[in-house]
């Protein structure tokens, strides 16, 4: 499967040009369903690495939340056998440092995520647009 950098490149470059020369000026019907078919694969192809982000952003947001409960834990119980608990302030604080790393990872994952499904949306919306297009252009060329 092509990789998810190159998905979002191929889309991009796609959705630049068609920024770039207006759909309303394409008269070409064959690259009209040319485009509609790259960025269909591609849609196609993104989605499933939507889904596989969800899920990596979940597993990522539950390994956060474990990290923190545990820094927790261990901060307000002790970390030897001396029974020298400390505060619930200072143990949010170690849960906030000892979990740092786990939530900027998780915050990252779900950033990716979010990237990929509005790129995936607007795609779509992209392909009715083209498709509408094409329709015109059909209907143009049976009326002349």
């Amino acid at each position: 499967m092509i990789a998810l950098d190159e998905v979002i490149s191929k889309m991009q470059e796609i959705i630049n040009h068609l920024a770039e020369n207006k759909i309303s000026q394409i008269d070409d019907g064959d690259y009209v369903a040319n485009l509609i078919v790259k960025l269909a694969s591609y849609n196609a192809t993104l989605g499933q690495y939507v889904a596989d982000l969800d899920r990596d952003a979940d597993l990522a947001e539950a390994h956060y939340e474990m990290k923190r409960e545990t820094a927790y834990r261990d901060a307000r119980l002790g970390e030897d056998d001396s029974n020298k608990k400390t505060t619930v302030a200072d143990a949010d604080n170690a849960k906030r440092l000892e979990s740092a790393e786990e939530k900027e990872v998780a915050i990252q994952m779900k950033h990716q995520y979010r990237v990929a499904s509005i790129l995936r949306a607007d795609a779509a919306n992209l392909i009715d647009a083209l498709r509408s297009k094409l329709s015109y252009m059909k209907q143009e060329r049976n009326n002349s």
